[in-house]
């Protein structure tokens, strides 16, 4: 004859069947479907449900089975207390929330709200543990079901059906475990920023030293005629580097022989700059050319300490020197 070995596996009765599934939703209907063979084996076949589908009172029941057993493991006191129909210890959490049973055996807050339009769960919430898988379970679900909510929606969303015993930690922990949420509220890299120049930060009179640049095109109206005609112009910003002050020239091009003429108005207004800072502009750079032609020929003060701050100007660019006028 041959010998056949049979191998029986006992589990413990209270053991959390929970801590073997990541989902919430899976984990209902994974239970649904084991009371549904469990019914069939028990029914006739007439009355036996071989629909594909799971109905929302197979589920129903799945999830108050899955908050006894929840409940059962981690206060079982307060329910031996309140099956007896004496009162809660007054050392245990539960006991200022004057808990309840509900008709299936379920711990409910207790309150006073049972007159209100509200439902019965946002009356008195099912009181579940923090520790339990359960518990993150149900706060991951309502994470992903709501797109990801933050701790304070989801706080706000648990407290509609559920009462959870130190729930803000579990539900920051959750928010912050997220990878998708990582990577959506991910803090950006701030980017130092290099040492102010010494025109900056120096104490010196308004417009010693000045930046230029030009800004535009803007449009401009021509003549008071019924039908006038509008030409292109631009504003050249001469902006003090110790103050930020600005000054505002209007410029009809971005010409060389217009730049000069609206620096020749800026410094008959605002006095001789030490240093002026500027792009590369063609503009800048023929101006360079051209004083530096007319300073060959000519030999006048004045015009020459204009010119070779223009020329300096031109040699040290630097972006980085001009003020935020914003």
């Amino acid at each position: 004859m041959k010998s056949t070995a049979l191998t029986i596996e006992i589990h413990q009765p209270n053991e959390d069947i929970t801590s073997r599934f990541s989902s919430f939703s899976r984990l209902i209907r994974v239970v649904s479907w084991m009371y549904r063979f469990i019914n069939n084996a028990k029914s006739k076949l007439p009355d036996r449900v071989f629909s594909s589908q799971l109905s929302v009172q197979e589920l129903q029941v799945s999830e108050t089975v899955l908050f006894k057993l929840h409940q059962q493991h981690f206060m079982s006191k307060e329910l031996a207390a309140l099956k007896t129909k004496m009162a809660v210890s007054v050392s245990s959490p539960l006991h200022s929330l004057h808990p309840i049973l509900d008709c299936h055996g379920v711990l409910h807050v207790g309150g006073r709200l049972s007159q209100s339009g509200l439902s019965y769960s946002q009356c008195h919430p099912v009181i579940l543990h923090k520790k339990a898988h359960l518990s993150k379970l149900i706060v991951h679900h309502l994470h992903i079901d709501h797109f990801h909510a933050g701790p304070t929606l989801l706080m706000g969303l648990l407290a509609q059906c559920y009462y959870m015993i130190g729930a803000r930690r579990l539900v920051r922990n959750i928010s912050r475990n997220c990878v998708i949420c990582q990577k959506t509220y991910a803090r950006t890299s701030s980017q130092i920023m290099g040492e102010l120049p010494s025109a900056r930060i120096m104490p010196a009179p308004s417009f010693s030293k000045t930046g230029e640049d030009f800004a535009g095109p803007v449009t401009l109206k021509r003549g008071h005629t019924r039908k006038p005609s509008y030409v292109k112009a631009y504003i050249s910003l001469f902006i003090c580097l110790a103050t930020k002050a600005v000054h505002l020239e209007l410029v009809s091009s971005l010409s060389t022989a217009d730049f000069l003429a609206a620096f020749r108005r800026f410094v008959a207004r605002r006095g001789c700059p030490v240093e002026v800072l500027s792009d590369n502009g063609t503009h800048f750079v023929g101006a360079v050319v051209f004083a530096n032609y007319q300073l060959n020929l000519m030999d006048f003060d004045g015009f020459t300490y204009i010119v070779m701050s223009v020329e300096r100007g031109h040699d040290k660019w630097n972006a980085q020197q001009y003020p935020n006028i914003n």
